[in-house]
């Protein structure tokens, strides 16, 4: 079998190494999230010894389950070498020391009661099915989304902001889903005030890594709301399952302007890449 060396070349991941190597000289950096590709860089271009100090440093600084890494990687050649050698296997030896070093570093407090709130959210929405009436379903829902709000702010306020992953590591997907449960464009005011703040977190600090959930997250809660008379997003990830069509999109004219202020790609080769079809009223350039 051909090396995942040999198949994807020397020099490009050489010249990743050394940029991202050049980014993370620092090493109390802990974003953007690097240290992987690092390590696969530094891997691939021969550097074996010293790829391994940024897996090591990936699960010490970031959570990243390894365990799971190789399984899921696309480069299969690469993946089934890394299977294979004896240095990997001996980090996979040592990967519970070195994930609860990374737990160390977490509030258990405070992950704990986003943990114990998640619990009740889903609770209530699993229970769906047991209401005759949707209305009834709605109403239980929202005494749970409110009664909850007001712990999730309490919790905000007391740990200094929002619980991203470096509190919480990555629970913080769960905070998320809970924080878009409770917050909603028609509410003007608070709206602002909690996706300003995940918003200085994202750009700032690289609680929140994943731009796409976000935008997801807004997508949905614009598009169910009386914004605008309902029915548009911010961002155009929603899209119709049938017809592939991405669904109306307000101010469209910047939604690409929106897209790279959250560091994503612009709206047609997002379409392109995932073969979904175009709102007539959107322009773009390739």
């Amino acid at each position: 079998m051909r090396s995942a060396y040999e198949l994807y070349g020397q020099q490009h991941y050489c010249e990743t190494a050394e940029f991202l190597g050049t980014i993370y000289s620092d090493t109390t950096i802990s974003f953007p999230d690097g240290y992987l590709l690092l390590a696969k860089s530094k891997y691939l271009s021969g550097e074996k010894e010293e790829s391994f100090k940024w897996f090591r440093l990936s699960i010490e600084k970031q959570g990243c389950d390894l365990k799971r890494y190789s399984t899921l990687e696309s480069d299969s050649a690469y993946a089934e070498q890394l299977a294979e050698d004896s240095s990997w296997q001996e980090l996979m030896t040592d990967y519970p020391r070195l994930h609860q070093n990374h737990e160390q570093t977490l509030n258990v407090s405070l992950r704990e009661s986003i943990d114990s709130l998640t619990q009740e959210d889903q609770r209530i929405r699993k229970k769906r099915k047991e209401f005759d009436n949707q209305e009834d379903f709605r109403r239980s829902v929202a005494r749970v989304d409110s009664t909850n709000f007001v712990a999730l702010k309490e919790l905000i306020r007391n740990n200094g902001g929002m619980p991203d992953r470096f509190k919480i590591g990555n629970n913080y997907f769960r905070f998320l889903t809970m924080l878009f449960h409770y917050i909603h464009p028609d509410n003007k005011q608070e709206w602002e005030y909690y996706t300003d703040m995940l918003f200085r977190n994202f750009k700032e600090e690289g609680g929140f890594p994943d731009n796409y959930t976000i935008m997801f997250f807004m997508d949905k809660n614009w598009y169910y709301s009386n914004m605008h008379g309902g029915g548009y997003q911010l961002y155009g990830t929603w899209h119709d399952r049938d017809t592939k069509a991405i669904y109306p999109i307000w101010d469209i004219e910047n939604v690409d302007k929106r897209r790279y202020e959250i560091g994503a790609e612009p709206l047609w080769q997002f379409a392109r890449d995932n073969n979904y079809i175009l709102p007539e009223s959107y322009t773009y350039r390739e």
